[in-house]
């Protein structure tokens, strides 16, 4: 996610401030660490070998960062007044941009 498109969907919904920019930079970087996360799981799977000799599984440590970025993105579009709506309909908005980039 980019954070011209978010400051282009508060704008559009009447509500950007420039004290918004520190949280928009907080967004995309969580946004960035979804991605990687994601990558990681899909990568790795759900469970990682949690000794080097492999004899027990633990958790994916990059589900975890997953979920606190999701956490901090909820939190941190409520502080702008957005809902959970409008962060899918800019995550549309930005997929569709991204879909038919030449």
């Amino acid at each position: 996610m980019r954070k011209a498109a978010i400051i282009k969907y508060l704008i559009d919904k009447d509500i950007y401030e420039k004290q918004h920019d520190a949280l928009i930079e907080e967004i995309v970087y969580n946004f960035s660490l979804i991605r990687k996360s994601k990558t990681e799981i899909k990568r790795s799977g759900l469970m990682v070998n949690g000794s080097k000799d492999g004899l027990f599984k633990v958790k994916n440590p990059a589900i975890s960062v997953y979920n606190d970025a999701l956490k901090n993105i909820s939190l941190l579009v409520s502080k702008m007044g957005l809902t959970p709506q409008d962060l899918i309909k800019l995550k549309l908005q930005n997929k569709l941009q991204d879909d038919f980039k030449f």
